[in-house]
This record gives C-alpha cells, structure tokens and sequence, in this order.
C-alpha cells in the first residue's frame, strides 16, 4: 500500500547539502545551474572518494622522549612531558624541557605541522564516514531496486496548519554509483523529469487545484533542476 510521507525527516534516508562534509580533495558537488548546464560534459552531481589516513609526521630526535604515548592519534593533543628524573652522582636530580632551547624550538616546529596533519586527518575522518552512509545506501539501493528510488529535492514546504508537513517540493530521481577500483562512489543525473509533490500539495487546506496544475505543467515545460541554483528559486517563489 502507497503511504504518503509528508516529512522528509521520516523517508528511508536524508541528507542535506549542509551535511555533506567540506573536503574539496574528496568531494565535489556539481550544481545543475541553468547558466553551467550547456558545459557541462557527464551527468555527475556529486562525487566522494574514500581517502585513506596520513601518517603522523615523525617527531625530531632532539624531543622523541619527551612526547606522551598516542601522538599519531589524531583526536589527541601533542603534548609533551614537561619534566624528568634521572641519578647523578648517586643524586635524583630533575631536568625541564624547556631547559634546552633546541628541544623547545623543535616542539613548536613539529607541534604546528602535527595540527595541520591532525586538523586533515579530522576532514578525512568526516569524508569516511560520509563514504560509508552512501556506501550503504548503495548496498541497500541495490537490494530493493524496484520498491526504493533515489531522489534530490529542492523547495521545503511547511504548513503553518499542519506540523507534519515539511517536505521538498521539487523532486528529480537520480542514480547512485560506486566504483570499485577507484573506490569513489557517484551519485548520477537521470532522464527522468522533475517532478512536483503535488500529492503533498493535496493534504494542504485552501490549494488552489487549478494552480497546483499551472505548476505543474510549468515545471514540465522548464525542466526546474533540483540543483538549479538559479531559476529554481525563482521558480519556487
């Protein structure tokens, strides 16, 4: 039995574009603006590559023993050992770090390129993770092709009369790839025409049919991309 979901928050799977991590080296987003859309050569909308961790970069010999154990953890902090104990002439006697000017100098070297490795590695953290929702997605795509479809919307509709309204209005049905050897996975454009939500329209009080029928057959004639970041708006105002 059809059941209309009028919340986007209760379909099978969401993401907004505001959520999709901030890694140009990984993803790529290619909008459909109407302006960008005659040079555009292939029907990719998004692209994400699963990046593989860096190594930590290695600490000078000159303050080695004086880090703390999981440095090359990136979510730790570099810290090191402020003091020590060492026998001397039968005598316990303490040696501070900053004692030598060479190791402190090294430190904050090393320090500045481990945070910029670690502030990468955070970015390559959220881009995983990202791969990993889509990569399921795929699996479960794949499974039930013929019950689940794979859409981009654009236009949140609410009602100030019905919380349970709260939906995108403009909907495109798109294609989810992965490649293997590349390990990269493409969310793909399709031929199939945008459509308008018009069953979501009619669980609204007060529509105008005549009107939700002009937006539709406008809708047709203009093909209003999702991912339009120019007429679209316009289209929805």
């Amino acid at each position: 039995k059809y059941s209309l979901v009028t919340n986007v928050d209760k379909q099978l799977w969401t993401c907004f574009l505001k959520d999709i991590p901030d890694d140009p080296a990984n993803i790529t987003l290619h909008y459909r603006d109407r302006v960008e859309e005659e040079s555009t050569a292939d029907n990719c909308l998004l692209e994400v590559h699963k990046p593989e961790f860096q190594q930590c970069p290695p600490p000078p010999e000159a303050i080695r023993k004086w880090l703390v154990d999981g440095l090359d953890i990136f979510a730790n902090n570099a810290e090191r050992i402020e003091s020590k104990e060492f026998e001397k002439n039968k005598e316990i006697q303490v040696e501070r770090f900053d004692a030598v000017l060479e190791r402190v100098l090294a430190f904050e070297v090393w320090q500045d390129a481990r945070t910029a490795w670690a502030e990468r590695q955070k970015r390559i953290y959220q881009t995983r993770k990202f791969f990993t929702r889509l990569y399921h997605l795929y699996i479960d795509l794949d499974k039930d092709s013929e019950s689940i479809e794979l859409m981009v919307g654009e236009g949140i509709l609410r009602d100030n009369k019905n919380a349970a309204i709260n939906h995108p209005l403009i909907l495109k049905r798109i294609q989810l790839d992965f490649d293997a050897d590349a390990n990269t996975i493409h969310i793909n454009d399709t031929e199939s025409e945008p459509e308008l939500y018009a069953s979501l329209l009619q669980e609204m009080d007060e529509v105008n049919r005549s009107v939700v029928k002009s937006l539709m057959d406008e809708l047709y004639d203009n093909f209003y991309h999702p991912l339009d970041r120019n007429e679209t708006p316009d289209f929805l105002k």
